[in-house]
């Protein structure tokens, strides 16, 4: 008769080390996967950042030269060489003015009052001087320093942009 033969299933476990290594493996995985999370959460910042204030001054600036070239006069500032933190044009009978009010620039047209720039964005100045001869067209040199208002591990982003336009 054939003799049965019983085979003893051999019990394998984790030993200390193993479990130490395996531990030691999957936290490193951790940390690296939690640094390069934060980088693509601050580069996501950085690029808003960025994108808000370049599409908002470009904004601003258009707006600007949209009104000015297709106004009648210059009305403040008044005289040649001024300057002023205002600038008043005459467009259609109606005065528009830019003007700046708790860091936003403000166009008010006959009586409405439209904020240029987004709420990501601050107007920190603007500076206005009025440029040209007397007999001649009138320009005017605008001068708009603006920063975001997200903050970045480097630092708040601040750009200043200068343009000088004039009536058609």
């Amino acid at each position: 008769m054939r003799k049965l033969i019983l085979k003893k299933k051999s019990i394998s476990g984790a030993t200390v080390v193993e479990i130490i290594i395996y531990t030691f493996l999957l936290f490193s995985l951790l940390f690296i996967l939690t640094e390069i999370f934060a980088s693509i959460l601050d580069a996501q910042k950085n690029t808003t950042a960025y994108s808000a204030l370049e599409s908002d001054s470009r904004y601003i600036l258009q707006k600007f030269i949209y009104e000015i070239s297709n106004s009648t006069s210059i009305d403040v500032p008044l005289i040649i060489g001024d300057s002023g933190y205002t600038l008043t044009v005459t467009r259609d009978g109606i005065n528009n003015s830019f003007f700046l009010s708790n860091s936003n620039l403000i166009l008010s047209r006959a009586g409405q009052n439209m904020e240029l720039n987004s709420y990501l964005t601050n107007v920190e100045s603007l500076t206005v001087t009025k440029l040209g001869n007397p007999s001649g067209s009138q320009l005017v040199n605008i001068s708009l320093s603006m920063s975001s208002k997200i903050q970045e591990t480097s630092g708040v982003q601040n750009n200043t942009y200068q343009i000088t336009v004039g009536l058609r």
